[in-house]
């Protein structure tokens, strides 16, 4: 995201923002209230948890990246967000 950007995301990552989310306003939303919640230097991201096999939006102060939690991956697939089927 950016002033002035592209528009909407294509293809799989807007499916899954609006799954996630509910829209690409409440997630444009979410992720502007993360940022306004930083004080001094941060970042804001979308990232994918995979414990709850879900996008989410994270803040992180300084220079912490978010593979330092745990269960965030920076990509995934169709397999980590759909569980096995049994």
């Amino acid at each position: 995201m950016q002033p002035e950007g592209g528009g909407l995301p294509e293809g799989g990552v807007l499916q899954h923002i609006e799954k996630d989310f509910g829209s690409f306003t409440n997630f444009r939303e979410e992720f502007i209230r993360s940022a306004l919640q930083l004080l001094g230097y941060g970042w804001v991201w979308l990232v994918f948890k995979r414990n709850e096999r879900k996008l989410s939006v994270v803040h992180t102060r300084n220079v912490i990246f978010p593979l330092a939690f745990g269960d965030i991956v920076c990509s995934y697939t169709k397999n980590d967000i759909e569980p096995p089927k049994s």
